[in-house]
């Protein structure tokens, strides 16, 4: 979800790099007890956290309320060597790790679906010319992420990346200190202090294990650009560039391929780590253009407008607009369920 009428831009405070903004530096390769550089502690997901899930319940305005489920994910081990003998990314579009799904925009532009008000475990439509599904890492079941896939579909895992929400089953395991102002509209749910990877990688790896131990293919973390609201903490453009390259970097390193979410004003400092964008209503609030890099790159932008703000006959004319030619674009109801309506 995005809150992106009425941000003003801030070009300021860009990082060289992840380690420059965090002060850390990097190891060659990422060694045991570590991602991407970073101290993991010892209650952290590679020393058997369990992945993260819930049990929905459908709001409105595109995101959803839940309340805890216990749902437990056999845990895979995940083991990505570096290619580039850096200990980085290995940079965006599947470079350095052949198995990683590395998505294009063209020639034809990829029909998708995104449904996260659902039951955990319920049955999903598996729709005619639809190549991809995103959908949340904790309430889909692993076979459900099989038979998509058997269907030739890439599936793609929901994270709520920068914000705390109390129906998490681990919501519990979050330090009151990183957890900082009410969102705006969204009971129950709270921002994070993204400086503080020392206690958020370790969450936030058992959330990408479990993506990947379920057979995920990219992850989608959302609310990545906190900086620019009053999240209760003093955060910064350069603090937002940061956290989200860690988010690069340690979805690279479980092979899987990670999204740009909304985020506009970072795309400059992000398109090189990420492989695909995914936006919210970028049509119907004009900042579209901020995110044509990725297509400019060859990879695709997955572009909701939701039927609170665009109505049939505006979308069509979006289908229709040059200016987003190359956008996978979809009409979704607010709660994200099921309904959906493409391009023609």
């Amino acid at each position: 979800m995005q809150e992106i009428l009425g941000r003003a831009a801030d070009t300021s405070g860009r990082p060289s790099g992840v380690p420059g903004a965090l002060g850390v530096s990097r190891p060659a390769c990422p060694v045991q007890g570590r991602s991407g550089g970073f101290p993991i502690s010892d209650g952290g997901a590679r020393a058997g956290r369990e992945p993260y899930a819930v049990r929905v319940v459908r709001t409105v305005r595109g995101r959803r309320r839940a309340a805890p489920l216990v749902l437990t994910l056999a845990l895979v081990a995940v083991s990505v060597g570096c290619a580039d003998g850096a200990g980085g990314t290995g940079g965006a579009g599947g470079a350095g790790d052949p198995d990683r799904w590395s998505p294009e925009a063209g020639p034809t532009v990829p029909s998708w679906q995104i449904v996260l008000a659902a039951e955990p475990g319920a049955e999903l439509a598996e729709l005619d010319g639809v190549d991809v599904y995103d959908l949340d890492g904790a309430d889909t079941a692993p076979d459900r992420v099989a038979a998509l896939a058997a269907t030739g579909a890439h599936t793609i895992c929901y994270v709520n990346a920068g914000a705390w929400e109390d129906w998490r089953d681990d919501a519990d395991e979050f330090p009151t200190e990183v957890i900082g102002a009410a969102y705006p509209g969204w009971d129950g749910e709270r921002f994070l202090d993204i400086r503080r990877l020392e206690v958020l990688a370790p969450l936030m790896e058992a959330r990408l294990d479990g993506c990947a131990a379920a057979g995920f293919d990219a992850v989608d973390p959302d609310n990545i650009d906190s900086y620019d609201t009053a999240t209760g903490f003093d955060l910064t453009r350069a603090d937002a560039v940061a956290y989200a390259l860690w988010w690069a970097s340690a979805a690279h390193e479980r092979g899987l391929a990670v999204g740009q979410k909304n985020a506009p004003d970072l795309t400059e400092d992000l398109v090189g780590e990420f492989d695909f964008a995914v936006t919210e209503d970028c049509a119907a609030d004009g900042w579209c253009a901020d995110v044509s890099g990725y297509l400019d790159a060859g990879r695709p932008v997955f572009a909701i407008e939701y039927t609170d703000r665009t109505d049939t006959d505006a979308f069509h004319g979006y289908c229709s607009d040059p200016a987003l030619a190359g956008f996978s674009l979809v009409l979704k109801n607010r709660d994200l369920d099921e309904w959906r309506a493409g391009c023609p």
